[in-house]
């Protein structure tokens, strides 16, 4: 089990949400972030809340352990 912050966690995102956009950042992240949001189905299942808001709001969700729940869009960057 690795522990991340949730500091972490949020910096992770924000930079997943922005790789599609980013020219500089990894291929691989981009790859994830657009196939979440173009098969929202595949990361919870169909008509899940994380799908939902996916497909809806156009921004990457992800619940997880301890209750987390992580939204990120790329029109809102984290601040480093």
């Amino acid at each position: 089990m690795a522990a991340l912050s949730l500091t972490g966690l949020a910096r992770a995102y924000s930079r997943l949400a922005q790789a599609p956009r980013d020219q500089s950042s990894n291929a691989r992240a981009a790859t994830i972030a657009t196939s979440m949001l173009d098969y929202p189905w595949a990361v919870q299942g169909r008509g899940e809340a994380n799908t939902i808001v996916m497909d809806e709001l156009e921004v990457l969700a992800k619940g997880g352990a301890e209750g987390v729940l992580v939204l990120a869009t790329p029109q809102v960057p984290l601040s480093q």
